[in-house]
């Protein structure tokens, strides 16, 4: 899915659960759309109360993985287009509370 192995979206699911202000995570951009190349970034907008932009990058950083993320704090975003983008095209891969496997089903 998205042009990702289940063990890569087990991995990227794994770590947003370290990050309980998060509500939601959605991968959005060419992985979404099915318009990705072999080695494209990794879009991913969340929506939490907070910012943690820059803690969740670095965690995704480090997973074991060869693709660069993109993340975006969904509340902070201005760029309208992009929102209608992210709101358009984007598929929820994480919800908090949720048994995440059967989001990917």
């Amino acid at each position: 899915m998205f042009g990702l192995s289940a063990e890569t979206l087990a991995a990227i699911q794994a770590c947003l659960q370290r990050y309980p202000e998060i509500v939601w995570v959605k991968i959005y951009g060419s992985r979404a759309k099915g318009n990705y190349e072999r080695g494209s970034d990794i879009d991913l907008a969340f929506s939490s109360p907070t910012d943690c932009s820059a803690d969740l990058l670095e965690a995704l950083d480090n997973l074991p993985t060869p693709y660069l993320f993109d993340v975006t704090h969904y509340e902070s975003l201005k760029h309208e287009d992009l929102k209608a983008h992210i709101d358009r095209v984007g598929v929820v891969i994480y919800r908090r509370g949720e048994l995440n496997e059967a989001l990917m089903a």
